[in-house]
């Protein structure tokens, strides 16, 4: 089995390519698709040149490159593929945060769909796609001990927790725009706490699944009542005893006089 992984492994790296370039730039994106379109080629060749090629951009970047890259893709690669019969589909995966506020959220949303209308745009928290956070479902509710039991008369609280063992590890310029609260809780802890919470949906999967879950899980987030200081506590971690980690603000992509919160403990109360 471990050999066969190996052999999977390299015939999926023969594929991958890496290249840099701007941002902003339609030519250096442009030079990277000539590539691609290279491949693409050889491969419906290879296949009897049946069948499109479909294409999926996967924006795993900072929110505020979304729209140059975005600009760069449409000029240089989505346009001319809409018109090409053996190009199928181009797709965006936004990656979280989408913007830092409801205001940048409105800026960013209004500047991507100036360049693209919403079939093309798919905005994901990856934090779904843990085992664990998929698990919860099956363990809510196809669990005959559990699902009976799983209910404020049965249950007073739920403790979500999230540690991580290490730094920014280089990310500190965009960790401090936005901090643990925006990084983490308001989207994949959140996110986590609708699937504790939320009531069964009318299905989990089969057409309009992800709509039906998605509306129990807005239900769980309009029950819970706003957050006060009194129910907060924020802070910064120091370094490590052993040496392993520098503290929060010498790691040097975080300005020295930094207060962003690198630790936050929270209650929610869910009154539903």
């Amino acid at each position: 089995a471990g050999d066969e992984s190996s052999v999977v492994v390299d015939e999926f790296l023969e594929l991958c390519l890496y290249r840099n370039g701007a941002y902003d730039s339609s030519d250096d994106v442009g030079t990277v698709f000539d590539e691609l379109k290279e491949m693409e080629s050889n491969l419906l060749l290879d296949n009897n040149d049946c069948g499109v090629a479909n294409r999926l951009f996967y924006f795993a970047i900072p929110p505020s490159v979304f729209v140059p890259i975005g600009k760069s893709l449409k000029e240089a690669v989505i346009s001319k593929a809409d018109n090409d019969r053996k190009i199928g589909w181009s797709r965006l995966i936004v990656e979280k945060p989408f913007g830092k506020d409801s205001a940048s959220f409105q800026e960013l949303s209004n500047a991507m769909s100036a360049l693209y209308t919403e079939d093309y745009i798919y905005r994901i928290d990856h934090y779904l796609g843990k085992e664990m956070v998929q698990n919860l479902q099956i363990l809510r509710f196809s669990n005959a001990i559990f699902e009976p039991l799983w209910n404020r008369n049965h249950i007073q609280s739920v403790q979500i927790t999230f540690k991580e063992d290490f730094g920014t590890k280089g990310r500190g310029g965009y960790f401090d725009n936005y901090g643990i609260i925006r990084d983490v809780i308001q989207n994949h802890l959140l996110q986590v706490m609708t699937l504790v919470a939320m009531e069964p949906p009318v299905r989990v999967t089969g057409e309009n699944a992800a709509n039906l879950v998605r509306d129990e899980k807005v239900k769980v987030l309009n029950c819970i009542q706003p957050v006060t200081l009194d129910d907060v506590v924020l802070g910064q971690y120091l370094a490590a005893a052993d040496g392993s980690e520098v503290a929060y603000t010498e790691d040097p992509t975080v300005p020295n006089n930094s207060k962003t919160p690198t630790f936050c403990t929270m209650l929610l109360k869910v009154n539903n």
